[in-house]
């Protein structure tokens, strides 16, 4: 049976022109990043777009 437990992440960095929100989806089994999105502001939507990205 496949393990396909998996984790959402959100952060920040500061960059030149402002802030750059990420959101990383990373499988809890392999401790590997699965799926990311990057975005201007925090949405509801950048969650479920890294998501979409994750196989």
């Amino acid at each position: 049976m496949a393990r396909t437990t998996k984790a959402a992440g959100l952060t920040y960095v500061a960059a030149w022109p402002g802030l750059v929100h990420a959101a990383f989806i990373i499988d809890a089994f392999s401790k590997m990043t699965v799926g990311w999105n990057v975005g201007r502001r925090m949405t509801a939507g950048l969650v479920p777009s890294a998501q979409s990205l994750s196989p």
